[in-house]
């Protein structure tokens, strides 16, 4: 029956899956179609900006303008309330299937379908994970009615992110982006386009999208990569990287740039 098939795929955890992946594709569609309204184009640096410079510099100083002038956009407020409220149209019903399951009702329904103690835990994080995000949603709506929100304040890391967070995330990611493109090819575009980043990192303080990158591998270093909480993580973490097709025998993954700025910098300590 229907019941049973959803009663399975919310146990097993395929129902989460899908709809996690849903909200997080639709945040990215909705925040990227609203810049796209705004002038911003993120083509404008390729895909492994580290290692290829953009071909018009200005076009990333005018998108990167764009992102600055977010938070006193006069509708960027209403905009991100529209999306948090879309997305809570499927939140709200896997929440709703998580409290069900998690009360037992539907034993005196449906015999025969297994809830082993492993997944019953995993499900009420989950179930937590969510109520948590819901309720700090709930906190930013009602400062922003109350025009409280104050964008200069130092950011919380958090084990949750609500979903106003997480559009806020996608922009701030392109900010990143685009501010280390400029850092590395800003200056002296032609004497840097012959020399990859990878050779470079050395040389360079660690970018801001790299410093926001391992800022949130720090802080999510214990999560299970099966929990909505994983998954949600997984995506403000994300961070366009070439293709492995395309990566050359000089390519270094980005975490391993990190861990080099963190060693040279521990280096640098013990010189001083």
């Amino acid at each position: 029956s229907k019941a049973r098939e959803k009663l399975s795929a919310t146990i097993s955890g395929q129902r989460k899956t899908e709809v996690c992946d849903k909200w997080l594709a639709h945040i990215e569609s909705r925040t990227d179609g609203y810049l796209k309204k705004l002038g911003f184009d993120k083509t404008v640096i390729p895909d492994n900006y580290t290692d290829v410079p953009p071909d018009n510099m200005e076009e990333v100083e005018k998108n990167l303008e764009i992102i600055k002038r977010l938070p006193k956009s006069d509708d960027i407020h209403q905009f991100v309330g529209d999306v948090v409220i879309e997305v809570y149209e499927d939140v709200d019903g896997l929440l709703d299937d998580f409290a069900y399951v998690l009360s037992g009702d539907w034993r005196q329904y449906l015999s025969g379908v297994e809830f082993p103690e492993g997944s019953k835990k995993a499900m009420e994080e989950d179930h937590k994970y969510l109520q948590t995000m819901k309720e700090m949603d709930e906190e930013v709506k009602q400062k922003r009615e109350k025009k409280e929100l104050n964008f200069g304040q130092t950011l919380e890391i958090t084990p949750v992110v609500p979903v106003s967070g997480l559009i806020w995330a996608r922009f701030h990611m392109y900010g990143c982006e685009l501010s280390t493109s400029i850092e590395i090819w800003g200056e002296k575009p032609k004497e840097k386009e012959a020399t990859p980043f990878s050779e470079t990192s050395k040389k360079l303080t660690m970018t801001s999208s790299l410093r926001s990158l391992s800022l949130s591998y720090a802080s999510c270093e214990a999560l299970s990569t099966d929990s909505v909480q994983g998954r949600v993580r997984r995506n403000v973490m994300s961070i366009r990287l070439p293709p492995p097709s395309e990566r050359g025998v000089d390519y270094q993954d980005p975490l391993e740039r990190i861990e080099e700025g963190r060693e040279e910098g521990d280096e640098g300590g013990d010189e001083g």
